[in-house]
């Protein structure tokens, strides 16, 4: 998915405020991060600005998940939403995680296993005819949830 220009901008000042005030950096310690983002940038960002989730596909033939920071500035929930609504797949579930940005499954490591545990695992451990029923009921609740969470929020509806 894209990332917004205002989310870049966002990201990078947070990025700033966070290493600037981050308890027992020095001068040298600051030096080395910015080095070391000037040369990620350099290398991934033309990657990074071109990435488009629609041209890699819509269709799926296995469940799709998308755990998303609820106050991701670099894909929007917004943005992951609009996403989430033209996948097909079998199974397709689409959950926001609170308190968590762009590095969710970091940044909220026990919510984001938790998402796991519940959707993914006994999707992973049920047989076929299992799997496709509990799609069904998956994606019934995801939908249900995502308008609840999101719709309102990120999609104006």
């Amino acid at each position: 998915m894209r990332s917004d220009p205002q989310g870049f901008r966002t990201t990078m000042k947070l990025l700033k405020d966070a290493v600037w005030h981050a308890p027992g950096w020095g001068l040298g310690d600051i030096r080395a991060f910015v080095s070391g983002m000037r040369y990620t940038l350099e290398a991934l960002l033309p990657e990074i600005v071109r990435f488009d989730a629609w041209k890699q596909g819509t269709r799926f033939e296995i469940p799709f998940f998308i755990f998303q920071g609820a106050g991701d500035v670099v894909t929007t929930p917004r943005l992951a939403a609009m996403y989430w609504n033209d996948v097909v797949a079998p199974v397709k579930r689409m959950a926001l995680i609170p308190d968590a940005g762009h590095f969710a499954a970091l940044l909220e490591p026990d919510e984001f296993l938790r998402e796991l545990l519940v959707d993914v695992r006994p999707l992973a451990d049920a047989s076929e005819s299992e799997r496709a029923d509990s799609g069904r009921r998956v994606t019934e609740l995801a939908g249900w949830r995502l308008e609840r969470r999101a719709r309102k929020a990120y999609l104006g509806s």
